[in-house]
């Protein structure tokens, strides 16, 4: 019997009618109250306003204001907008009348359903309406208000304030609901706006662990008043900062008496031991060299308290040691062995003004995005092309691989075998560090950023080791005498003779070699020229006169 059944249902529900939905698309709005016609509701808000609900952004959550009474002193009731997905139907009843003595009387009816279209958009007046008062239109209050509202200067001029009546209540003059016999005569007029928020937010506002009270006197009273102090408010720990230019040997010597405090009783003795430690054997630090040798904590304790750094260390923030952490006593410019500590930095792109990089006239360099070296980089460590970025060797150039897409290192940190040869040549030293080109000679010092420029701009390119051959347009340039050589170089005064002579000259023995078979055709789009200054990024202040 069961299955006779299921079959009938089956066979039921196979021969059910299929009805299209229309393509008309309809919003409503569920009234809060009984609907003896649609429009009735315009009676309460305008047109516009319902169009300017159903008419907004998604993100957005309108809502409907609907005024009843029609008083824009009392708040009005409002009903949410939420996208609902529903079918408007249309129902049509058809009915029989019968004559008789007793009238018109309806005998059953003909049901007919259509449907009209889907319902997208749903406003609900799901909340209870707020408490409403009508303030007295003619109260002092509200004259005033209407003054202001209209600019009527005299009236303005003329207002002046009543004397206080203190009764507060007056008989109610609507009698249709007799459990409110009394109503308030408070000029109480309502606010510019109401909030939206049913409950308002509990704030429990505390004050900080930090914030400690101060009994102090009002300077002209007198009077004790208390004032609350935020304690962990510290000032005067900046570094101390040099420029480039300054007088010889007039170099902090010592950290200032705010940083030497701080240093007695508030820091770790065993993290100030290791940082002294470290300026012991390298007299000038860059920021993320100094990090790299820290371990995890020591790194965390360095920056929830700026007083570590302050302690052992001032900054220079102009010329070869530009943002250069220099351990207090010590001045580079009196030192030749500090040219190894000197910086070079230039920025990622192929266009300078004075020494383009060849490139192919396919190249959609200016066409990248901004990101696309990180993007590039993520790629090839999943594809296993490369090793993971390692933000403690950002400061390393070793021609193999890059950590961070900006050029900036110090030179002992230029680990690329074919580079540090010439960075460790003695024969273009110059007598003075000056503040482009440090202890080297201006057109040495040019050689030498041409050199990891045009590696440093393989790598950034390709993603792979660049080998030696992308230097030979560099050095082919330095032989000729045409790199760093130029209007700054000339005008200084006292150059030497013989530093002028090796200008273009290279050491014996340390010329490039290339392989016979190397096919350097190949590397057309990677060849680099030596950048001068109008490629630099250059934080540096003018060069000094007669230091080269």
């Amino acid at each position: 019997m069961s299955q006779e059944a299921s079959t009938s249902t089956a066979s039921t529900a196979k021969e059910a009618p299929t009805h299209s939905i229309p393509k008309q698309a309809y919003t409503s709005i569920e009234y809060p109250g009984p609907v003896s016609h649609p429009s009735a509701i315009l009676q309460y808000c305008s047109q516009e306003t319902i169009n300017e609900c159903f008419n907004a952004p998604p993100a957005v959550r309108a809502s409907l204001e609907v005024r009843f009474r029609g008083d824009e002193a009392g708040p009005p009731v409002r009903g949410t907008r939420s996208q609902r997905a529903k079918l408007l139907v249309k129902v049509v009843r058809r009915r029989k009348k019968t004559s008789g003595s007793g009238g018109d009387k309806p005998e059953g009816g003909v049901f007919k359903l259509e449907t009209m279209g889907s319902i997208g958009s749903t406003v609900r007046f799901v909340a209870m309406a707020d408490h409403h008062w009508t303030p007295d239109p003619e109260g002092p209050t509200a004259s005033i208000i209407k003054a202001l509202k209209n600019l009527d200067y005299n009236a303005i001029l003329d207002y002046s304030y009543t004397p206080l009546d203190e009764n507060y209540v007056e008989p109610n003059p609507d009698t249709s609901d007799p459990d409110i016999p009394f109503r308030s005569r408070l000029d109480l007029q309502p606010p510019p706006i109401f909030s939206t928020r049913a409950v308002p937010s509990t704030f429990n506002y505390k004050l900080p662990a930090t914030v400690v009270a101060q009994q102090t006197t009002h300077p002209i009273t007198g009077a004790p008043r208390t004032r609350y102090v935020n304690t962990s408010r510290k000032t005067g720990y900046a570094p101390q900062v040099m420029q480039h230019e300054h007088t010889l040997g007039d170099v902090p010597q010592q950290p200032n008496e705010q940083v030497k405090q701080d240093a007695e009783k508030g820091l770790d003795k065993a993290l100030l031991s290791r940082l002294k430690e470290l300026f012991e054997q390298r007299k000038v630090w860059g920021r993320e060299a100094l990090m790299s040798e820290l371990t995890e904590r020591e790194r965390r304790l360095i920056k929830n308290n700026k007083a570590y750094v302050p302690s052992v260390a001032y900054v220079i923030t102009t010329g070869v040691y530009y943002k250069c952490l220099v351990k207090y006593g010590y001045d580079p410019r009196l030192d030749p062995e500090s040219r190894f500590w000197q910086k070079m930095s230039f920025y990622a792109h192929k266009q300078t003004i004075r020494n383009p990089i060849t490139r192919p006239d396919d190249d959609e360099e200016v066409d990248r995005q901004k990101g696309w070296w990180d993007d590039e980089q993520e790629r090839l460590i999943a594809d296993g092309a490369r090793p993971p970025l390692n933000p403690w060797k950002v400061h390393i150039f070793d021609g193999q691989v890059l950590h961070r897409e900006r050029a900036d290192y110090q030179l002992c940190d230029i680990a690329d075998p074919f580079i540090s040869k010439y960075i460790e040549n003695t024969d273009h030293l110059s007598k003075t560090c000056s503040v482009k080109s440090g202890w080297y000679t201006y057109s040495y010092f040019s050689l030498l950023k041409g050199l990891v420029r045009a590696k440093y701009m393989y790598l950034w390119e390709n993603g792979q080791p660049a080998p030696d051959e992308v230097c030979r347009p560099v050095l082919e340039e330095w032989e000729k005498g045409r790199l760093g050589s130029t209007r700054d170089e000339d005008e200084e005064e006292g150059m030497d003779e013989e530093e002028t002579l090796n200008t273009g000259s290279i050491e014996p023995g340390r010329e490039l070699e290339f392989e016979s078979d190397s096919e350097s055709d190949s590397e057309s789009d990677v060849n680099a020229g030596g950048r001068g200054e109008d490629g630099d990024r250059s934080d540096d202040a003018e060069e000094d006169q007669g230091d080269e």
